[in-house]
């Protein structure tokens, strides 16, 4: 009897041992998995960050070549369609200490651009919504296009799961427009003053690459764009503050075809604060955009200095 007990004693302790051995094989075999997870996901992350980096790097190639267009077409009187295959966009040296910190090979940076399109005239039209802000609003332009391609690689760090680097691509269209001296009713290359005594309408775009001064002893109607690449103020430029003798109407036609003044309409008449310009500081870009939807712009909207086209 007694032996019989000490063998069923001797069983269950058998029994106790296997089952604890294959719990302990499923906790390690559970660790395992999620080792083997945590280090995969590590090198997951590890490989959309340097993803990354090359994207952004590929991205400052483009840019760089940008840089280079704008130069080259505010500098040149000749633009082939030829251009950037005889003479072809480069990654500047300066790009070295830039990237010096980073895992991006410099020397595999690669910046190309495409034929240069043979242009064709094209009209902002100031009712579309992607052109609120378009300083060339209501004027006929003449643009051409280049596509600029960029290239980057990014090396793997030291001791990461892969060590294949990484390469990134990127396009980008780059246009240029020429707003031609004909394509505006008035263009001035220095600060432009109206202060007409009787009724004066201006009927096309006006330019100023410099301030705008306006004020009217009857009104002043401007039908279309009043740009400046300076300020825009609503007041004589001699003496820097306003006539009492010309305080007549000073309004512009928004895209909807509503003229709009630049007088608030009930404060003084003499007061600089009564009027939309650029006495209002850094109120003033907001404010121009909501009262005139993009057709009155001066520096602060980033009005371009604008030069003659070359044709």
């Amino acid at each position: 009897m007694r032996r019989l007990e000490s063998k069923n004693r001797n069983e269950k302790r058998g029994s106790i041992l296997v089952i604890a051995m294959i719990f302990g094989l499923l906790i390690l075999a559970s660790a395992g998995i999620l080792l083997n997870y945590g280090v995969s996901e590590k090198s997951i992350n590890q490989r959309h960050f340097l993803r990354l980096e090359a994207q952004a790097a590929s991205e400052a190639a483009v840019e760089y070549g940008f840089a280079q267009l704008l130069s080259r077409w505010t500098n040149q009187t000749v633009f082939k369609t030829n251009e950037l295959s005889t003479t072809p966009l480069t990654i500047p040296t300066s790009a070295t200490n830039f990237f010096a910190s980073s895992n991006v090979d410099v020397s595999s940076m690669q910046v190309q651009g495409g034929a240069v399109s043979s242009g064709q005239w094209v009209f902002i039209n100031p009712k579309d919504p992607a052109n609120l802000l378009d300083p060339q609003k209501q004027k006929r332009v003449f643009t051409r296009d280049v596509e600029v391609f960029g290239m980057a690689t990014v090396n793997a760090k030291a001791g990461d799961r892969s060590q294949d680097p990484v390469n990134a691509y990127c396009a980008q269209l780059f246009e240029v427009r020429d707003a031609p001296l004909f394509g505006h009713a008035i263009f001035y290359n220095m600060d432009l003053e109206f202060h007409p005594g009787p009724s004066m309408e201006v009927f096309g775009p006006v330019h100023s690459n410099s301030n705008i001064y306006v004020q009217a002893g009857d009104s002043l109607k401007f039908h279309s764009n009043l740009m400046a690449a300076g300020d825009i103020w609503h007041r004589y430029k001699p003496s820097g503050s306003k006539s009492s003798g010309h305080l007549g109407d000073v309004s512009i036609k928004d895209p909807e075809g509503n003229w709009v003044s630049m007088y608030d309409g009930s404060g003084d008449k003499n007061s600089d604060s009564s009027y939309f310009d650029s006495s209002l500081g850094d109120d003033w870009k907001q404010e121009a955009e909501d009262r005139w939807s993009g057709v009155v712009g001066s520096g602060d909207h980033e009005v371009p200095n604008m030069r003659a086209m070359n044709i």
